[in-house]
């Protein structure tokens, strides 16, 4: 599913160069989840938006399903994330003017069709949320959010979850939800890769890599 061949990406801040991710090769096989843990500043993040097609490395490749996704258009890669992959971040990334319905359907690649609407619903309805679906973020708790996120991230049925850092504002009560529902996913054939400082999904995971300094320390 996803191929990460000599992955590097060095910044440039105040004309010294950072080294986030250094020659990093990784395989990870369709219906995977792969937990990626490591300090702060070794590449997790970086790793996570590479993956997904929203962050161009300096150099090496990243496949996903068989497709180069910086070898294509800009609008090639973003349709590659609007119909392949779903985004999970720690702070929920929620607009906060809209309904939770519309917070959902912001993942349509176009103007929400009546597929989509039905499909919103059956999620807020699949995530406890149904009752509140005309209601803000900022009405909601954090571990609600959170499932909103996940919930909008499923709209268009990916193949892939990358997840950076989701229980990370969570109580564990809440934080053990949000695994659930990942690892639902993965049951289901999805493939997760969950960024994460905890041990909370080592239980649900196939696979626990390590990155330390931009390298990948262990597998």
């Amino acid at each position: 599913m996803i191929h990460c061949s000599e992955l590097t990406k060095i910044f440039r801040r105040n004309g010294t160069e950072v080294v986030s991710l250094n020659r990093v090769t990784l395989e990870i096989g369709a219906g995977e989840f792969v937990v990626v843990r490591g300090p702060s500043g070794s590449g997790k993040t970086t790793l996570l938006l590479s993956v997904g097609g929203m962050q161009r490395p300096s150099a090496g490749s990243v496949t996903l399903a068989g497709e180069n996704l910086y070898a294509m258009s800009s609008s090639e890669r973003a349709r590659v994330r609007a119909t392949r992959v779903g985004f999970v971040f720690q702070m929920f990334h929620l607009v906060p003017y809209l309904s939770l319905l519309d917070n959902v359907l912001l993942a349509a690649p176009a103007w929400p069709s009546a597929e989509a609407r039905t499909r919103a619903n059956e999620l807020l309805e699949q995530f406890g949320l149904a009752k509140r679906a005309t209601h803000r973020p900022d009405e909601l708790s954090a571990g609600e959010r959170q499932r909103l996120a996940v919930a909008r991230a499923l709209l268009n049925r990916p193949d892939v979850l990358l997840a950076d850092e989701p229980t990370g504002n969570l109580d564990p009560e809440n934080a053990a939800g949000v695994i659930g529902h990942l690892a639902d996913f993965h049951k289901a054939g999805g493939t997760v890769v969950l960024v994460t400082h905890g041990q909370a999904a080592d239980a649900v995971s196939s696979r626990v890599i390590r990155l330390e300094q931009g390298r990948l320390a262990a597998d």
